[in-house]
């Protein structure tokens, strides 16, 4: 530069064989100003020669160090440097670290044609000015996320929720790049056939990504999100009104492996009512051909299908389940609910209930060769019509392991009540504990089992129908699943309930009766969060009053210790007879 004063902004500036900036003073002075630029890897960084030329830089990477606020001299974060590919990585401190006071009005895009002042969503901003901060360099980094909002009128790019993809299918395409890590999908209905009407699309899950959705739009951390308050639907009702012609599969997961996630959606209003040929003929909401896919925080319901699995289909897979609701789903074959073949689903922390098969169970069915199991799960209120089972059939030389799950008012045509819930046919095997089962008689085997009453709030709801939104199975005071479970059974990774709750809540006024550490894990898909009224102490022969049958208990023991030893001092003796007076009554 001779004579001037140059302005050098958001440039990339490496590999020179002598200086990547170079000022010489020719006889006039010379200065430049340099602002979110990257000057590394050249012979030399800044070189200025003659009295009258400088240079100011801000908010740059240079190497060797240069001063100026906001100046940093560490590794640039190519994607490949060596290779030519100067897009900034995903660990670049390059990232979100400009000055936006020095970014040109009219400079909106990089070279790519990726907007300028994209929010780099778990980067910390170091750069100046308000967020989002534009990136060092010439090339602005593509978060890995890609943004769903039905309501957005933007750029429709998924970069930015006010350019959100309208539809999720966009997004979805685009994961096949490989580049995006996460699709994040705000509150609505997304139906899967672009509006063609076409049965046979499906929102296809992908290893590599999670599909997450309950969220408001806007957010920049996905622990903000509610699914609850931001309901967020995957729908198979793509045609008429009717089931006739919607979606046979509302999601597909073809060999998707366990990093392949589907996070916080409804799923709903799938028909796989179409050739068996083509496996059309089975799992309306979920489709699961290979691989493993994770799916947490879902809602699977409202879904038919002619064969198996009307809301879970999979095959030769090994999926994990946590913290959903199965409900509401129909088959006209086996298993309302769920229906597994040759896999082996791990089930945690989640109600099926209010499912209904025309053959063979109404809530899970383990079928052919699977080996799965179910923890802290509540299996309630299903039915089949014509089997003898409604809640979990263990079928087809399966190996199926429950623990800390309750099976209750599952209803089939079976005389037994025990068999209503659960069926096991030779060669398969079950291995059950701690766990509760209506009926239970002991002749399935096992530790620590119990048919005892769950005491759950409202197991059917007000409106006294299984499956809709009113049921309530969180647990009573007082119910003989608090305090029972299995701590060892219960994966390691999992700390929070189906409601969001907090697992291992010590109920002080239960007796800690549960298995492992700590011993004090509730049965089903909910953690008691209250606290039960303390054991009647003073009374003695446990009738619920406090007498003077407990009185004589007392009185007999007088002076020894045991039973009437109220105030545990060792002695039976007037302080505890003064306990039991001033409980006299009802407990």
């Amino acid at each position: 530069f001779g004579a001037t004063l140059a302005g050098i902004g958001n440039s990339t500036i490496v590999n020179s064989a002598i200086a990547g900036i170079q000022l010489e003073d020719t006889g006039s002075a010379v200065a430049a100003v340099v602002a979110n630029c990257i000057v590394r890897n050249n012979a030399s960084a800044v070189v200025t020669v003659g009295p009258n030329a400088g240079m100011i830089a801000r908010y740059s990477n240079i190497e060797g160090g240069f001063p100026g606020p906001g100046n940093i001299d560490l590794p640039a974060g190519f994607v490949d440097g060596p290779g030519g590919d100067y897009h900034l990585g995903a660990a670049s401190p390059c990232v979100d670290a400009g000055d936006n006071n020095f970014v040109a009005s009219d400079l909106t895009i990089d070279p790519d044609g990726t907007p300028r002042f994209l929010d780099d969503f778990g980067v910390a901003d170091t750069g100046l000015g308000s967020a989002p901060i534009v990136d060092m360099g010439a090339y602005e980094r593509k978060h890995p996320i890609r943004l769903v909002d039905g309501t957005a009128t933007g750029g429709s790019h998924g970069l930015t929720w006010a350019d959100a993809y309208v539809d999720l299918q966009d997004a979805l395409d685009e994961t096949a790049s490989g580049e995006v890590e996460e699709v994040w999908v705000a509150a609505g209905t997304y139906l899967p056939d672009r509006g063609t009407g076409d049965r046979t699309l499906s929102f296809n899950m992908r290893s590599g990504v999670a599909i997450i959705g309950g969220f408001a739009g806007g957010e920049t951390d996905a622990a903000a999100r509610d699914p609850i308050a931001n309901a967020t639907t995957l729908g198979g009702a793509i045609g008429a009104s009717g089931t006739a012609d919607n979606s046979y599969h509302v999601v597909r997961a073809d060999n998707v492996d366990s990093t392949g996630k589907l996070i916080g959606f409804i799923v709903q209003r799938g028909n796989a009512d179409g050739p068996q040929a083509t496996f059309d003929n089975r799992g309306g909401g979920l489709f699961i051909d290979g691989g493993g896919p994770t799916v947490r925080e879902c809602r699977i319901r409202l879904n038919t299908c002619a064969a198996f699995g009307a809301g879970v289909f999979c095959e030769d897979a090994d999926p994990e389940f946590g913290r959903c609701r199965v409900n509401l789903n129909e088959s006209a074959g086996d298993g309302g609910g769920m229906a597994f073949f040759l896999s082996e689903p791990l089930i945690v922390d989640c109600s099926v209930n209010g499912n209904t098969a025309d053959d063979e169970a109404g809530g899970l069915v383990f079928y052919s060769n699977s080996v799965g199991e179910i923890v802290n799960c509540s299996v309630t209120g299903n039915a089949a019509p014509t089997a003898p089972t409604g809640g979990l059939q263990v079928s087809g030389g399966s190996a199926v392991t429950v623990r800390n799950t309750v099976l209750w008012g599952n209803t089939g045509t079976s005389a037994f009540p025990q068999t209503q819930q659960l069926r096991v046919l030779t060669p398969s095997t079950l291995d059950i504990g701690s766990s509760t089962v209506e009926g239970w008689t002991g002749s399935l085997g096992g530790t620590a089992n119990s048919g005892d009453d769950p005491l759950f709030v409202d197991i059917d709801g007000p409106d006294n129908i299984f499956g809709t939104a009113d049921d309530d199975t969180h647990l009573l005071p007082g119910s003989p699943c608090i305090d029972s479970a299995d701590a060892s059974a219960l994966p390691v990774q999992v700390s929070l309930d189906l409601s969001g709750d907090p697992r291992y809540m010590d109920d002080p006024g239960t007796a800690d009766s549960g298995l492992g550490t700590p011993s004090f894990l509730d049965r089903g898909c909910y953690e008691f969060q209250g606290t039960s009224a303390p054991p009647c102490l003073a009374d003695l022969d446990g009738d619920g009053l406090v007498d003077g049958a407990d009185l004589g208990l007392l009185l007999a023991n007088w002076g020894g210790a045991g039973s009437g030893d109220l105030d545990g001092s060792g002695t039976i003796d007037g302080a505890d007879l003064g306990l039991l007076l001033a409980a006299w009554g009802n407990c």
